[in-house]
């Protein structure tokens, strides 16, 4: 130890004296890093830390906020990020330094690294406004919605009007399955602010994710007005009407977004995903202009994935793959994957969900929820779009509530989820099902990822149904990773040899389930379902407990909002050929073709 430690310190000390305080930090942090208690190093580290900013080491106070801020405007979140964390290493307990480190994170879109700090920062402060509702912000962004919930209402019971926590808590009522909740405490600030187009965004995101769609693009269309420059406004209602089916309109508004925007990645990928690109269409050649010159990641990653479906489009397989490729690439490097861990979630599966002892016995329910389950682009949204034309059927599309509440419960304790547990998830979830609008006796949840879920909703709604839709796993695998799936969750969808054993795990488990639940799940094969429909339709609404409706033959007939990435293949109704259309890509697909073979 003291062989590297004097090195460190000898190599700072040499830095220092020819006037270079950053050289010299550098030279400390790796052995820092290493003995984290070393006095010598720390008290090394203050000397420099005084002589790059001019004032004391420690503690951290306003004066060194000030620099912060001046580095941050001048150097941008990151360099500031970097300077605080060496701050934090000799005044670790700040809560200045530290709520000021978890708002730079949030900045840099790291919203899990920015929940620690930021929680030191409340412990430390518990009145702070600013790490309260930045806390809250974090931990919704990291998928923690119920406890960004809880902190944006205790900061609010200190600060009731102060607007970002009031807008912190609203986000996260929608993010925990509660968003008329949110509607209405943004109808009241959009009263007391009519000249908000942000509070009108954000309400117009609450009623759609309520499904009360009508009033959620009027809420859109008023943040239009009142900025019709507004970037992520005009692309949260062009995505609105989009996916309501009137893509003409869709296109208007994302060419206005790019308009008032060029350099607008997400104009750029909506305007692309809305339309059918012809060869030579001008629109390429800018996209591509846009991607050479952008420093931003994210937005790199979006207009790869526009440009992969651009060239698809105009017929140019490899261009189309080879934008394709780059874009998942760039994900990966952003989300970084770990197979490990999805091995481990797939063994707590197994463990955790089917103990006898949890199961709940069948009650009475307003609505009866059929669950549309399997792997992503299995065929999931054509299923729902068949069975929600029944007259007794509301189509609520891809739920989270499901998985939030049972996540919530795993991570509770390491033993299998008892009854109580169980009880606790299904008023979760019932009191969720109450956001959503109609009365009809039936209702579809069709999020895909819900079959990890089946051993619970076995459990805890028995009075459910299952429907299991199974796909060629080479079209299934190909489909995801043509999908560009935003957030920092699904990181297994960037590459395909990942993907593949992502559905090896989920053929597994289905298999598993089977074993458990022999017969009391309905599989639905897509292949068989768009070549002979008829049967297959009868088969699932007789399973269902639902009389036959002529309607379920012509789901292209359906015009409900269908809010996944299936929004223009369900309005084309059932159709055979999309299974093999991965052949065009063929040469790329080695992975997957090797990993399960192909006819």
């Amino acid at each position: 130890m003291s062989t590297t430690v004097e090195a460190a310190l000898k190599a700072a000390k040499t830095a220092l004296k020819a006037g270079d305080p950053l050289a010299a930090t550098r030279a400390l942090l790796p052995e820092i890093k290493r003995f984290p208690g070393n006095a010598r190093l720390l008290t090394q580290l203050a000397e420099v830390q005084s002589a790059r900013t001019g004032l004391p080491a420690r503690p951290f106070g306003p004066h060194h906020l000030q620099r912060l801020l001046s580095v941050r405007a001048q150097a941008g979140p990151a360099e500031a990020a970097e300077e605080t964390q060496v701050a934090l290493l000799l005044d670790p307990f700040s809560p200045l330094a530290n709520g000021f480190l978890g708002s730079l994170l949030l900045d840099l879109g790291q919203p899990e690294a920015a929940v620690a700090p930021l929680r030191i920062a409340l412990k430390r402060d518990a009145k702070s406004p600013e790490a309260g509702t930045n806390l809250s912000i974090a931990l919704r962004l990291s998928g923690q919605s119920a406890e960004a919930v809880s902190v944006a209402r205790a900061t609010l019971a200190l600060h009731p009007r102060l607007v970002p926590a009031r807008a912190a808590l609203a986000m996260a009522l929608v993010e925990d399955g509660l968003p008329l909740e949110a509607a209405a405490l943004l109808h009241a600030m959009a009263d007391e602010n009519p000249s908000s187009a942000d509070i009108r965004l954000e309400l117009g995101r609450a009623l759609f994710a309520a499904q009360r769609f009508d009033a959620a693009r009027a809420a859109l269309e008023e943040a239009v007005r009142l900025d019709p420059r507004h970037d992520r406004a005009l692309n949260e209602l062009g995505s609105a009407v989009l996916t309501a089916g009137d893509f003409a309109r869709a296109r208007e508004i994302f060419e206005s977004a790019i308009k008032a925007h060029p350099d607008s990645a997400a104009g750029y990928y909506n305007l692309a995903r809305s339309i059918d690109v012809a060869p030579g269409d001008p629109l390429i050649g800018r996209m591509q202009a846009l991607e050479a010159r952008t420093t931003r990641p994210g937005d790199r990653v979006l207009l790869n994935f526009a440009l992969a479906k651009a060239f698809e489009d105009a017929g140019q397989v490899d261009d189309s793959f080879t934008a394709l490729k780059r874009a998942n690439d760039q994900r990966r490097a952003l989300y970084p994957y770990d197979p490990a861990q999805e091995t481990a979630f797939f063994a707590a599966l197994k463990a955790r969900h089917w103990s006898p002892k949890a199961q709940l016995a069948a009650g009475s329910l307003p609505r009866r929820p059929i669950f549309i389950l399997g792997m992503m682009r299995s065929g999931t949204t054509l299923m729902e779009q068949i069975i929600s034309a029944h007259s007794q059927v509301y189509g609520a599309g891809e739920l989270d509530y499901l998985g939030k509440a049972v996540m919530a419960e795993m991570a509770k304790a390491t033993a299998p989820l008892d009854a109580a547990a169980m009880a606790r998830i299904r008023e979760n979830y019932l009191t969720r099902l109450q956001n959503l609008p109609g009365d009809t006796p039936f209702l579809t949840d069709k999020m895909p990822a819900n079959f990890a879920m089946v051993g619970v909703i076995l459990r805890a709604l028995p009075e459910a149904r299952i429907i299991h839709m199974r796909r060629d796993p080479i079209a299934v695998c190909w489909s995801i990773y043509k999908k560009n799936f935003t957030g920092n969750r699904l990181r297994f969808t960037n590459d395909l040899g990942d993907i593949a054993a992502y559905y090896d795990h989920y053929a597994d488990y289905m298999a598993f389930v089977e074993t458990q639940a022999p017969g009391e799940i309905c599989h639905v094969d897509y292949a068989e379902l768009t070549r002979t429909p008829e049967p297959v339709i009868r088969r699932v609404l007789d399973y269902c407990g639902l009389p036959f409706d002529p309607a379920c033959l012509a789901p292209e007939t359906n015009d409900r909002q269908i809010q996944t990435a299936s929004y223009k293949q369900a309005r084309a109704g059932i159709y055979q050929g999309s299974t093999s259309k991965w052949r065009g890509f063929e040469p790329y697909l080695k992975p997957l073709i090797d990993h399960f073979g192909a006819g």
